[in-house]
């Protein structure tokens, strides 16, 4: 398994390109078609899926034109029912969102996916309907938690008592994961556990 990383020059939100040898998986795309088709072209491989964390305008802007050209958008229901009510926050960065029906509603469990395992653990908090997902050694947060700071809840559907339990749940997992944020640099659950400042404040 290869990840690539590319963070949106723009939006400061990071998108995941994790590739097997039976295609490609997207985890929030915010960064430009190109950027992630050439990534794919250069890898010779095709990209079937999107996961998208939550439904904020910064994690999945570029999902309709994946989708466009075949690859299965993932997420929850709950994030979902977000576009309709205007809380994707794509007023706030300025951008025209080209909204999208998912192609499968997915929720608390293990789905395999491209020949990998993917769980799908709920993170409500940040937004309603927020996921993480765990692939091999990796926890891909969103914007649960990143590095040495945790996501706000005071945004619509964010629920600062849900955040806190979803990042305890986290911090429950056996394994000392590697977390792949939503934003800024990479971390660990150990790292986070002994030292994030806004834990405690939860």
């Amino acid at each position: 398994m290869k990840i690539t990383k590319i963070t949106s020059d723009k939006l400061g939100s990071n998108t995941y390109i994790v590739e097997t040898d039976e295609g490609i998986i997207v985890i929030d795309p915010s960064v430009s078609i190109e950027l992630i088709t050439d990534v794919a072209k250069k890898a010779k491989k095709k990209i079937q899926y999107a996961l998208i964390t939550h439904g904020h305008f910064d994690h999945c802007c570029t999902a309709a034109a994946l989708q466009k050209q075949g690859v299965k958008i993932l997420m929850s229901a709950e994030d979902y029912s977000m576009f309709e009510k205007g809380y994707d926050l794509s007023r706030f960065f300025g951008g025209n969102f080209q909204k999208f029906v998912p192609d499968m509603f997915i929720s608390e469990g293990k789905y395999n996916l491209i020949g990998l395992e993917v769980e799908v653990i709920e993170t409500p908090g940040h937004t309603k309907g927020g996921l993480c997902f765990v692939i091999g050694n990796e926890l891909f947060s969103g914007d649960t938690i990143f590095e040495m700071a945790v996501g706000r809840s005071d945004l619509p559907t964010g629920n600062s008592d849900q955040l806190g339990n979803s990042i305890k749940k986290l911090f429950d997992l056996r394994k000392n994961y590697r977390i792949l944020p939503g934003h800024g640099e990479n971390t660990t659950i150990d790292k986070e556990r002994k030292g994030n400042p806004y834990v405690s404040e939860l």
